[in-house]
């Protein structure tokens, strides 16, 4: 097979096209070499030992294919996981360091009448959460108290001190928090 390989060389250097093609050496290096046709109808090859960055790509395919795989199975758990909290009966509220809503489930929205839009278009701090609630009119106090209701419950989540608390709204409802 050496034979046709050399003639196959040789007539792809003779046509004369400008190409750059790789090979892999038994040894496992990678080589790339590039035909350049001259003006005045000679030929130039070069050689490359490109088999570090052939390494370096082939590991970055294989991290890539990992994280992709792992991405897609955090999502797949990720949706899994809001399934599940959507069955729940009772509101829950994840929120990321800065007290933004990072998961609401629908007994949630639905305890504090808080629609879908909002979640998406707001992506609503705990304070964004407290004021929303207030304007419709579900807690019972007036307004001049909003501001020192919202610093008091936002400074009690951000201490995360744990407290059980309860809190009777307009409507007759008895929240627990």
């Amino acid at each position: 097979q050496f034979e046709a390989y050399v003639e196959k060389r040789v007539e792809a250097v003779r046509k004369g096209t400008d190409s750059t093609t790789e090979m892999r050496l038994r040894d496992g290096r990678v080589l790339q070499f590039r035909t350049r046709v001259l003006p005045d109808g000679g030929r130039m090859l070069t050689y490359f030992d490109i088999t570090d960055r052939k390494r370096s790509e082939e590991n970055a395919t294989r991290a890539r294919d990992i994280a992709e795989t792992a991405l897609a199975d955090l999502s797949t758990k990720d949706q899994e996981l809001h399934a599940v909290l959507d069955t729940i009966d009772y509101g829950i509220l994840f929120m990321d360091p800065e007290l933004r809503g990072k998961l609401i489930n629908r007994a949630f929205r639905k305890m504090w009448d808080i629609s879908d839009e909002f979640i998406r278009e707001t992506r609503p701090t705990m304070r964004d959460i407290v004021t929303h609630v207030w304007s419709k009119n579900l807690y019972d106090f007036p307004a001049d108290q909003l501001e020192e209701y919202v610093e008091r419950r936002v400074g009690a989540v951000r201490q995360g001190t744990a407290s059980r608390t309860e809190m009777r709204l307009r409507d007759g409802r008895v929240i627990q928090f």
